[in-house]
């Protein structure tokens, strides 16, 4: 479950209004509403920062122990958006250094390996025509790849 469906969860459970269950936080009645509601505006899901949260939790002596661990299952972090997000921080040094060798370690990984996004490859392989003196002479396919891409 997720934070907002604990609040509302936790607040229904002390037969609370929201007006009451928020009393002794700096927050509207408004506000709280879309949070506990997933109200998004442009996008973005209304959200509670931690401080609030916490102070909410200990003025409604809710045990936030328990309550974090209701909401545990509900947060993964996504281990493919990490492990790209290392490799375009390696390519960024790697270029930043001048590391020639590191970036052609890179590109290659990234061709053997399943689903990476084409941006990333094309960047690497961009880096790595830039860092060889090679990006005149790069072939017209790749050019035309790299173009669709970036």
């Amino acid at each position: 479950m997720k934070i907002r469906e604990a609040l509302r969860k936790e607040r229904l459970a002390q037969h609370k209004t929201q007006a009451a269950w928020i009393k002794n936080i700096p927050m509207s009645v408004f506000h709280y509403s879309e949070i506990e509601t997933g109200y998004a505006k442009n996008g973005k899901e209304a959200d509670i920062d931690s401080e609030k949260l916490i102070l909410l939790l200990k003025s409604n002596h809710v045990d936030i122990i328990k309550f974090f661990e209701s909401v545990n299952g509900s947060y993964k972090i996504d281990e493919r958006a990490r492990m790209i997000e290392n490799i375009s921080n390696q390519l960024s040094v790697a270029f930043n250094n001048n590391d020639l060798e590191k970036v052609e370690k890179i590109t290659h990984e990234l061709e053997n390996m399943p689903a990476v996004p084409k941006i990333t490859y094309y960047r690497a392989v961009l880096i790595r025509a830039y860092l060889k003196d090679e990006m005149t002479s790069m072939d017209k396919a790749t050019r035309t790849k790299i173009n669709q891409y970036i």
